[in-house]
């Protein structure tokens, strides 16, 4: 995996892991940082993996 500064490969992997268990990923929040010297520079994403249970 690939978890380089501005890529989504890490939101990816845990779709992707969500996926292979049978469920599906839910975003809840998304979180952006900011610092004076490079503006937007983090990003943090939250989320559940959600089972169905049909």
């Amino acid at each position: 995996m690939d978890s380089r500064p501005g890529t989504t490969h890490a939101v990816d992997a845990l779709a992707q892991a969500a996926e292979s268990c049978e469920a599906t990923w839910s975003y809840s929040a998304v979180g952006l940082g900011f610092s004076p010297d490079h503006g937007v520079d983090k990003l943090n994403v939250y989320g559940t993996p959600t089972w169905s249970t049909a």
